[in-house]
Order: structure tokens, then sequence, then C-alpha cells
């Protein structure tokens, strides 16, 4: 069995995770040649029906629009040092708000210059990351209501050090 047939069967064997599986390749990405994942379901096949099913509650529940910093810094020898990450909510929204549904906003993402402005349509948008480190991202995205805050350790000491004041010593991506 080749790599599609086994990932196949794999989301109709788990149909509680193939709406996420779905939802993370909805509407567009074709990574199996001229097909989408989600034309490769036939509604008329149960198995097939169910992964379809949990497609529709994935889109069907609540969004949120989520603030993103990153800082990716240099260790003492000028290496690249793991990337200190902070993601909280910033708010929720209806199923019709989502990035899959019928309104534009909140989707996508919103750079720190202009956070109040969303982007895209219903296909998440990306801006392309600086090269050089150090630096720090600081950004909106949208993803279902159920990702949790988190936050690296020191990580706010470590933003405030180095992007507020006149301590400032970051450029933003």
């Amino acid at each position: 069995m080749g790599s599609l047939p086994a990932h196949m069967e794999r989301i109709r064997t788990h149909p509680g995770i193939a709406g996420e599986v779905l939802r993370l390749e909805y509407p567009n990405a074709k990574p199996y040649g001229k097909k989408t994942l989600l034309e490769m379901f036939d509604p008329t096949k149960a198995r097939d029906r169910a992964c379809l099913e949990a497609l529709e509650r994935e889109l069907g529940m609540p969004w949120a629009l989520y603030r993103v910093r990153r800082l990716f810094l240099l260790s003492g020898d000028g290496g690249h040092r793991p990337v200190m990450r902070s993601t909280e909510r910033a708010t929720s929204a209806a199923p019709s708000n989502s990035p899959l549904g019928s309104s534009a906003c909140p989707s996508g993402t919103a750079s720190r210059s202009s956070a109040t402005t969303c982007t895209g349509g219903p296909v998440p948008g990306f801006a392309p990351r600086r090269a050089a480190w150090p630096m720090a991202e600081d950004l909106f995205t949208t993803a279902p209501a159920r990702v949790v805050d988190k936050q690296d350790r020191n990580f706010d000491t470590e933003w405030r050090a180095r992007l507020a004041g006149a301590t400032a010593q970051l450029p933003f991506a």
C-alpha cells in the first residue's frame, strides 16, 4: 500500500480527527496532484461520510483571533537559539465569522503595523519572514477557539527587554 492509500485508511479509521485534518487542507490545498483531500471522499460511502460530517462539525465551531508573538534570538556564539513564543486569545467569533465562513473578517493574518485590519479571505495569508536574526514577530491569526493560551518561560521579560522603551533593539519581521 502506497502512502496515499495508507493515509486515506488512517483518516477513515479515525473519523474523529478527520475533520481537523480536512480543515487544515481545506479548501484549496492539492497535495495529492490534481485533487484536494476533500475531493477524495465519496459521500455515498459510510466511512467517508463520517469524515465529511466531522469536517462540517469542525467548520461549524467557534473561531478566535489570536495574538502570536515570537522572538528569534541569537546565542552568545552567534548561533540561532530556539524561537520563543507566546500565543494568547484576543477575541472569539461565531462560526459565520470564521475564516471559512461568509465573513472576510477575522481571517488570515494581520501584522503588528495593521493589527486592526484583517486580510485574506477563506485562505490564510502569509507574509514573508525576514532572513536576518535577531528579530521579533507580532501578528494576529485565526484558529478554532479550542487553542489554549501558552507562553514560553520568561517570554514577557525577554520581550520587554528587547522591544520596549529606550532599550529596544530588535526589528520586527
